[in-house]
């Protein structure tokens, strides 16, 4: 969240805890369905501060992810009726009463719902920093023997890159997919780089944890002379600025970085892009060059006439087969639909001369992820086998009912398939297709499942997986993360505490704290409201 760059150290913390300590609002009750949740984006223009950013001591952090989430109710007058956490059994460092208690005794401009000041309810997430363990002095190096390097994963098929910046101005980008490529920028420009990587004090940071995936997804290397043992150099990784702990201030940094190098003349692929590569002479006719037209496909920026300009580029005659089979999946889940005539003309469905059974089942599938009824009908006059192959190393097939996608034609594909004699059981990781389709909030496809007698209360798992933990096994109600999902299976008889089934141990919880009304109101008019209470405070009960 965009903030002061201010670092509040326990200290300051706990003296603005005490001078605001007055002005504390009372907790709130969640579950209230009189109250409509602001919209997330509107909440920084209406509050009168900014955040400064929570940073805390090295090794005191609260170990609870990326940050702190808040809830408040703002009455129609900008007054705060009540703030707390949103978690009941968060860890309330004095820090977070701090903060608490500033916004307790703030006054918002007024929310408009309808044109109309209105009481609103608001959550927010507010990230949290740690300290580095000790303060580094920046090295007094050189400038004209700066080096700067990171390395950066982007959104898509085959992304990623890596900058290197030197105090003389040479840059060097290199990607798997555009290649290695060497220019010169204006030395200032780089050597200014020390001096922001001083201001948010790069050389005392820490390394930090990974995200979801566990794999390193940003390094950022700093230092003076060539690379090499005698290199004076730090480095961190994983440098998401407010991200598990990361000083948000950091951003300014990675951006300041990333414009110095010139990233814009390659990501996005632009016209432009490809008149550099031309210029460079970039190989385009290597194997490798057919990951560009892919790259490019998942940037919806991309317009369809420079993605078939790179197809008249690149081997796709002689291309690998994996990469042929890919350029044309990602061409029919994005619905580019002249791409898509000109990889079928080239036969793009073939393998050694012949339709290859494989080749037409990936791309029948990739119509069904599309939600495109027209791409689906396209691909099902090449006979696929009506099964999908599943995710994973070993080599196995679902219901393509699976595959439908959230947008578009949704229920009508879904009939089609039904038409074509697919059902509606099946299972894939543990899950059935209703309980897959609630998890990915495929409102129109649970509705058809529940519509041709999908059991809203059947465990997700036909039986139990010895390596998936038991609380795991559980109706598609405690899978959705959407309020319109879970509207659904509840009108359809889902029952939220797993009547004699397994309990879901959290949807009440769940639902009070993305404070869905209008599944608080069901709840409670239809004689959950003892057990919504015992979910949201279990300490209580």
């Amino acid at each position: 969240m965009p903030g002061l760059q201010l670092g509040w150290g326990l200290a300051a913390c706990c003296l603005v805890w005490a001078m605001a300590g007055t002005v504390s609002a009372a907790p709130c009750d969640y579950s209230r369905t009189d109250v409509l949740p602001a919209a997330p984006g509107d909440v920084a223009a209406h509050r009168p501060f900014h955040y400064p950013p929570v940073t805390y001591p090295y090794g005191h952090k609260p170990d609870s992810g990326d940050g702190f989430a808040l809830a408040y109710v703002v009455t129609a007058e900008g007054k705060v009726a009540c703030a707390g956490p949103l978690h009941p059994d968060a860890v309330l460092t004095p820090q977070r009463q701090a903060l608490i208690d500033q916004v307790g005794g703030a006054t918002f401009q007024p929310f408009l719902i309808d044109g109309k000041p209105a009481e609103v309810y608001v959550r927010e997430d507010v990230s949290e920093a740690e300290a580095p363990q000790q303060s580094v002095e920046p090295p007094a190096g050189d400038p004209a023997s700066l080096y700067v390097r990171l390395y950066q994963i982007l959104p898509g098929p085959v992304q990623g890159y890596t900058v290197e910046l030197h105090g003389d101005g040479q840059v060097v980008f290199n990607s798997i997919t555009l290649g290695k490529h060497t220019y010169q920028v204006d030395p200032e420009t780089v050597r200014r780089l020390a001096g922001k990587a001083a201001a948010v004090d790069f050389w005392s940071l820490n390394g930090y944890p990974p995200g979801t995936t566990g794999l390193p997804a940003e390094w950022l290397t700093i230092g003076y002379g060539p690379e090499g043992p005698g290199q004076v150099a730090h480095e961190v990784a994983n440098v998401w600025p407010g991200k598990r702990g990361i000083p948000v201030s950091l951003a300014d940094l990675n951006t300041a970085i990333i414009d110095a190098a010139q990233v814009s003349t390659w990501w996005p692929v632009t016209d432009a892009t490809v008149a550099r590569l031309e210029q460079e002479s970039f190989d385009f006719r290597s194997d490798a060059a057919v990951l560009l037209p892919i790259t490019a496909m998942a940037d919806e920026r991309v317009s369809d006439a420079l993605i078939m300009r790179l197809l008249d580029k690149v081997p796709l005659a002689t291309g690998d087969g994996t990469m042929r089979r890919l350029l044309l999946e990602h061409a029919i889940m994005r619905r580019r639909k002249p791409v898509i005539d000109r990889l079928l003309a080239l036969h793009f469905l073939d393998e050694d001369g012949s339709l290859s059974p494989l080749n037409v089942d990936r791309a029948f599938c990739a119509a069904l992820m599309s939600g495109s009824l027209p791409l689906v009908d396209m691909m099902l006059a090449y006979h696929p086998r009506m099964a999908c192959p599943g995710e994973g190393l070993e080599v196995h097939y679902v219901s393509p009912m699976f595959r439908v996608g959230r947008q578009g034609d949704v229920e009508a594909i879904a009939q089609r398939l039904s038409d074509l004699g697919v059902g509606i059981g099946g299972y894939e990781d543990g899950r059935s297709t209703l309980a897959a389709a609630s998890m990915a909030g495929n409102s129109a496809l649970v509705g058809f499942l529940l519509k041709k007698g999908a059991d809203p209360n059947a465990l997700a798992a036909a039986e139990p997986d010895p390596m998936m933990a038991p609380p795991l096994n559980l109706p598609a109600l405690c899978w959705t993360s959407s309020e319109d999902v879970a509207l659904q299976l509840l009108a359809a008889g889902a029952r939220p505490d797993g009547g004699d089934r397994n309990d879901c141990g959290h949807f009440g919880r769940w639902a009070t704290d993305n404070h869905w009304i209008r599944v608080i109101a069901w709840l409670k008019a239809n004689g959950y409201a003892d057990w919504l209470q015992k979910q949201r405070n279990p300490a209580a009960a």
